[in-house]
Formats: structure tokens, sequence, C-alpha cells
């Protein structure tokens, strides 16, 4: 039976929609960890897919999401001057390369590991900005850059592209870090979400 949405399944999926602009828009993120989890569920449920490729179409669906939420938030972030373009150019190559890495692996693995991949990483996150202490307004000139954020691109990319994010968990942390103002932080992420998307949805 082809696949057909009912009003209350596509009023569900546009508020998922919305849920993850707006998570964009306001952190830096796209919302991808609410994006896996709802459509794991729903995917199945609605007939879209078999269960057991649920998770792999959820990441890729999520992935593929994030390009949207991420580029629409890039630029009403950079029209207030909020992204660091020369960190997001050194950024970028890892980004790419992580992001494929990432998919590749994600392809491979059996869905049921990465629920608990996707699992293991919202408890780190959530661990992380429970315990991490609050930066101050940092140094608007700072313009993090070097073989060092491409490397950290890399890692960004292939975490993020493995449980379908778009890696503002990562990188505004990252960013914030390195003393870079937390506006800028969330601008310059959802800039390399785009790429993130690009590179593995």
């Amino acid at each position: 039976m082809p696949f057909a949405l009912e009003p209350l399944t596509l009023l569900t999926f546009l508020a998922l929609g919305a849920v993850a602009g707006v998570l964009a828009g306001l952190l830096g993120i796209g919302g991808g960890l609410v994006l896996v989890a709802a459509l794991a569920w729903l995917l199945p449920a609605q007939g879209a897919v078999p269960t057991a490729s649920a998770m792999h179409a959820a990441l890729a669906t999520s992935l593929a999401s994030i390009v949207f939420t991420a580029m629409s938030s890039a630029k009403a972030h950079a029209r207030r001057g909020s992204v660091l373009w020369p960190t997001v150019a050194w950024m970028v190559p890892g980004l790419l390369l992580g992001g494929w890495l990432g998919s590749r692996v994600a392809v491979d693995v059996d869905g049921r590991w990465l629920r608990w991949g996707v699992a293991a990483y919202c408890l780190i996150a959530a661990a992380q900005m429970l315990l991490s202490k609050p930066k101050q307004a940092g140094d608007p000139a700072r313009s993090p850059r070097g073989v060092g954020m491409s490397v950290a691109g890399t890692g960004i990319g292939a975490v993020s592209a493995f449980v379908g994010i778009g890696g503002g968990s990562m990188t505004v942390p990252l960013l914030t870090w390195l003393d870079v103002p937390p506006v800028r932080a969330v601008g310059t992420s959802s800039a390399c979400g785009v790429f993130i998307g690009l590179a593995s949805a």
C-alpha cells in the first residue's frame, strides 16, 4: 500500500519542522535529536518504512532537513553580522570529510546500534549542558581559525552524521570555550550545519 499522509500526521510533521526551525534560529542547532527520535517512531508507525530501517531513514531525513533549517538560520544571523565566515571556512573541509565518513559508517551499522548511539549522545550532551559553567560575553573580535579548527570540524562532522544532527551542540560550546561571543557562536554554528547536512544526508 502506498504511503499516504493523514491530516493529523501532516500536522505532526509540520510541527516537527517548526520546532527544528526554532531550535536552529535560537540555539544554532538543527533540532536533529528531536527529529531523529520522533521520526524513528513516526515513519514505521505510518507505514513509510519498515521498522528495521526506521533509524537509518530518520537519520537521513533529519540531516536533509538540517540543510534547510541551518541555511535559513545562517542567513538571518549573517544579516546581523553574527557569522564568523573565516572560522566557517577553516571548519568546512573537516565538516565535509567528517560528515561523509560518519554517514558511511552509519549506513553499515545495524539500526539497534544506531539507537544506542543516539541515546548515548543525548546523555553526553545533556551532561555537558548541566556541568558547563556560564561563559562571559567573549571577545567580539575573536574568530578562531587554523588547522585545529579543521580537525575539530572533522570530529564534529563525523559524530553529527552518525547521530543525525547539525552539530550545534558541539560547535557552540567549542566556540564559546574559544572566547567567541555566544551570539556569534550560534550564528557560526548554523552556517556549519549547512555543510554537515550537505555532506551526510
